[in-house]
């Protein structure tokens, strides 16, 4: 099976993005000693700045704990639902918001290509780190 090297198909994200990006793993989104609700809340002030920065109404991620997998952008209410404060999850819900937005489609491979790559703009060595772990599900090999 061929290796989609999906961290380097977004070049041109907006530099405010990439930084907001950076600014929130600094914070400790990655980091073990912090709390679920710590990292939520980082999660949250992310989606905050990325509304500013694309010009979108805000609207407070819906966070639900379980251990199934929910992640989701519906349209209808213009919510994001995440079951953890998963960077790329929420990056990926993100860019099916901002596409719904902005040109009213939006695709899959379309939004797994922006956020491995914003993430991989933010932090290249925490982006090969996390793929040598195999914690990134679409992307096994840079």
């Amino acid at each position: 099976m061929k290796n989609t090297q999906y961290h380097l198909k977004y070049k041109n994200i907006k530099p405010a993005t990439i930084n907001a990006v950076k600014k929130t793993i600094k914070k400790g989104l990655f980091k073990k000693e912090n709390t679920r609700l710590f990292k939520e809340l980082l999660v949250q002030d992310l989606h905050f700045n990325l509304c500013e920065i694309y010009n979108l109404n805000y609207k407070e991620l819906n966070f639900v704990k379980t251990e199934i997998c929910i992640c989701n952008y519906n349209h209808i209410n213009e919510q994001i639902t995440l079951n953890k404060p998963s960077l790329i999850s929420y990056l990926h819900e993100f860019k099916h918001f901002l596409d719904i937005k902005t040109k009213g489609i939006t695709n899959e491979k379309n939004a797994r290509s922006f956020s491995i790559s914003l993430f991989y703009l933010a932090s290249p060595n925490l982006f090969k780190n996390a793929v040598e772990k195999g914690l990134i599900i679409h992307q096994k090999e840079i």
